[in-house]
């Protein structure tokens, strides 16, 4: 399908975004006879849109060096909208942009929108974030791979968002990759969304705290029982997806880190360690939004496919 530009629909909402690089999965034909590359369709929760990629940033993608820099390119186009649909609509943007922070490894953040698309009610706000992209889950200029992964996980996203906190876990992943910071920063952002992810999983699941502690389904303040540990507790939150990875290493410098400061490995061993961790947040994220098909490890040239 192609899109022709010249026909307004004065019940637009059109939301700006920043920082989402990616490449479209349809054209728009042009006034002067060219087609570009540059809209994905969405339909998200019984709303349609258009995501609308620059023109000129498509055509010349790959050309300038933007990690580290705020860039807008990118619109979100609601059509059929009421004033009334406004918050809303606005607020699924903003979940939309939560999701393509995880796509890109940047924070893609809405700070403006006109409605109508004419703009007789247009607000702005002022907002921080850069691009950070290095290696995405999937290539970033591939429209329809991200088309198809925003389609798969969107609703998942939004069952988990609230209870698991992802909108958070996104930004810790945002934070780790960060251009200039030190590696046990980078390191020490992984492991606070660990933590973050084993203690949402044992609240949502029901482990109760006692004293400071989770403890075993079924323990009373009477009879707390043991407490159980960050491993345990993380065991039980992979296996709940399919997942068994040996956490003993990842856990033991976690721990160095924590009571330290610093990591006594060489800078090569500190990298292979946070890719590894990368890989195992990556993996667990697209198995709870109920990911299938293939993606990028973070770990350079590797590729997986979830059924």
């Amino acid at each position: 399908m192609t899109l022709t530009l010249g026909k307004k629909n004065m019940s637009d909402l059109v939301t700006y975004v920043g920082n989402c690089l990616i490449g479209g999965d349809d054209f728009t034909e042009y006034p002067d006879g060219s087609r570009t590359r540059d809209v994905i369709r969405l339909n998200l929760n019984g709303r349609h849109l258009v995501l609308r990629q620059n023109r000129d940033f498509i055509r010349n993608r790959g050309t300038q060096d933007v990690k580290g820099s705020f860039v807008s390119v990118t619109t979100f186009h609601f059509g059929e909208a009421d004033e009334a649909d406004i918050p809303e609509l606005l607020d699924l943007s903003n979940k939309l942009c939560e999701l393509l922070s995880f796509v890109t490894e940047s924070r893609v953040i809405a700070y403006g929108h006109d409605f109508p698309a004419e703009g007789a009610i247009r607000q702005r706000q002022s907002v921080i974030g850069t691009v950070e992209t290095f290696r995405p889950p999937f290539t970033v200029f591939d429209g329809s791979a991200i088309k198809n992964f925003i389609e798969q996980c969107f609703l998942p996203f939004l069952q988990h968002r609230d209870a698991r906190g992802l909108h958070v876990v996104f930004d810790c992943l945002y934070h780790a990759g960060k251009t200039g910071s030190a590696i046990e920063v980078q390191l020490a952002s992984l492991f606070i969304l660990l933590e973050n992810l084993k203690h949402s999983y044992a609240l949502q699941n029901g482990y109760p705290m006692i004293n400071g502690f989770f403890r075993n389904i079924g323990a009373t303040n009477a009879a707390p029982g043991g407490k159980l540990t960050f491993e345990t507790l993380l065991n039980s939150m992979f296996a709940a997806v399919g997942m068994n990875p040996n956490m003993i290493q990842i856990i033991r410098l976690r721990n160095e880190l924590i009571h330290s400061g610093l990591i006594a490995i060489d800078a090569q061993a500190k990298f292979a360690l946070f890719e590894e961790i990368q890989d195992i947040i990556r993996e667990y994220i697209l198995r709870l939004l109920q990911f299938s098909g293939n993606y990028h490890c973070y770990s350079l040239g590797n590729s997986k496919t979830l059924p």
